[in-house]
């Protein structure tokens, strides 16, 4: 059996985790649009403040999942679910097909119809990029 996990953030991880107890031989595959290995978004407030250091961040929870058997895959975005075919088509317009698939992509920022106008103006935090650009 093949577990895909859509996302990296707690949820995700603990999907992957769960996937790997429940099948001790199954294929556990995550698969994420951040390049940054699993990190703890409530402290990227401090990235941007300089308290901490964009290395600071890792998960705990997200440590050790290669030696869990838990393969990571990085920066790639989901474009389409084919649920007829079991398959995620990605950005890059690569596929990966599963035959159990957990969403864990969590939210994304929405800026009012009336702000979108003014480009730059109003900037989201919702990740580790999104913090450094900030920052810069």
């Amino acid at each position: 059996m093949r577990h895909l996990i859509l996302g990296s953030g707690p949820a995700g991880i603990a999907a992957a985790k769960a996937a790997r107890k429940m099948e001790k031989d199954a294929e556990v595959v995550i698969v994420t649009e951040e390049f940054a290995a699993p990190y703890l978004r409530p402290n990227l407030p401090d990235v941007i403040s300089g308290e901490k250091d964009p290395s600071a961040l890792p998960d705990p929870q997200g440590k050790d999942l290669a030696a869990a058997g838990i393969e990571v895959k990085s920066g790639k975005r989901a474009r389409r679910v084919d649920a007829g075919r079991n398959r995620i088509l990605f950005s890059d317009g690569s596929e990966e097909t599963y035959n159990f698939l957990c969403v864990a992509t969590g939210g994304k920022p929405i800026l009012p119809l009336g702000l979108t106008g003014s480009f730059g103006a109003f900037l989201s935090l919702n990740s580790l990029s999104d913090a450094l650009r900030i920052k810069a």
